[in-house]
């Protein structure tokens, strides 16, 4: 016998036939054997994160508490109360129970919880007057997932180590391990800074800078040439440009011999466009080389241009070498007009006694 045949249940409670029984399945609110007693609404505790149910038996309302909002109190009215992003980044909320951390320098991740590192292996590749050629390493696999590519910043320091021109800005991607700046100034010191950057819906991450502190070339000196040579002294001239060599700072000098035995070094003003030196020994050859620099202190990354010259100069024969050297040749001229005239007279006095028996006998026949 079906015994939910009479509709035990109420309130809309669902009968379940049992044998010999029914239970009734009762609908929210109500309780008790066939759903006879309706229920407090508040007594199964339908308000969440603290929030405090207020009603009666037919209904219920629940009194959020601050930074909670929904029927049941179950949403944050504002996330950021949690603090989420820690004091890795700064948290923003749409009050709806988004929120989204704009991570500081060197974090990156939802809540800003993974660290991200600048490149790493960061040198020099090439220097030259208008341009640098940078080079680093490229993430390891198990982190290239956190960096969407890098960003290069650089621009001029002045004497103080100030910026002194605009900061210019370029994105690479992040198979990219090199990378050129081009159109710099000759001499003058560059803040280069490469960051790590990791590209989100509503911001970038970026690492901490790798820094370098590099001086491109500075323009050679014009109008290299040797004025005068002596036995003992070079004279050389050149042009340095108010305008055009306005990073120089010195003009370096050198000297070497042919077979490096003899070696001289001088360190000029700018002001300075010739120069002689000295003390050199007749009939030698040289190379002479001319050579500017920017920035004179280690702190202050001196660089030098590429070669003016190099000159190749021989030295003239002193006065005293070309008379020794006439001597020698009239000396061995003489000998030579010597030993040929002495072999001459012995020669002649080896055959006389010969001639002179011949013609005795000759006289002899004759009487």
């Amino acid at each position: 016998m079906d015994e939910c045949v009479s509709e035990p249940c109420k309130h809309g409670g669902t009968c379940e036939d049992q044998p010999g029984s029914y239970y009734c399945h009762c609908q929210q609110g109500f309780m008790g054997q066939h759903c006879e007693i309706e229920q407090d609404r508040c007594e199964s505790g339908p308000c969440l994160n603290g929030g405090v149910c207020r009603g009666s038996r037919s209904n219920y309302l629940c009194v959020c508490k601050e930074g909670f909002l929904g029927d049941h109190c179950q949403s944050l009215e504002n996330p950021c109360i949690l603090q989420p992003c820690g004091n890795r980044g700064l948290c923003h909320s749409d009050r709806k129970g988004n929120y989204s951390c704009a991570c500081k320098v060197g974090h990156t991740g939802k809540d800003c919880e993974r660290d991200l590192l600048p490149p790493s292996g960061l040198h020099v590749l090439r220097v030259e007057e208008d341009e640098v050629v940078l080079r680093w390493d490229l993430p390891d696999p198990s982190s290239q997932s956190l960096v969407s590519g890098f960003a290069v910043t650089y621009a001029p320091l002045d004497l103080l180590g100030r910026g002194s021109g605009t900061r210019k800005t370029d994105f690479l991607d992040k198979k990219q391990a090199t990378y050129q700046l081009q159109g710099l100034v000759p001499g003058l010191l560059y803040n280069i800074s490469t960051f790590s950057v990791k590209r989100n819906t509503n911001s970038n991450d970026i690492s901490q800078p790798a820094i370098a502190l590099i001086r491109t070339r500075p323009r050679r000196v014009d109008q290299l040439q040797v004025v005068n040579v002596s036995s003992s002294q070079v004279w050389l001239r050149w042009l340095v440009q108010a305008a055009r060599h306005a990073t120089v700072s010195q003009v370096r000098l050198s000297l070497v011999s042919w077979d490096g035995s003899g070696v001289g070094t001088a360190l000029l003003n700018t002001s300075t466009m010739e120069y002689a030196f000295s003390s050199l020994l007749p009939g030698q050859m040289y190379t002479v080389d001319v050579l500017t620099q920017s920035g004179i202190g280690p702190d202050e990354s001196p660089s030098t241009s590429h070669s003016a010259g190099p000159l190749q100069v021989w030295t003239s024969m002193s006065s005293c070498l070309i008379h020794q050297s006439i001597n020698q040749s009239v000396s061995q001229s003489i000998k030579h007009v010597f030993y040929k005239a002495f072999f001459t007279i012995s020669s002649l006095q080896i055959t006389s006694p010969k001639k002179n028996q011949r013609a005795r006998n000759a006289e002899v026949e004759t009487q």
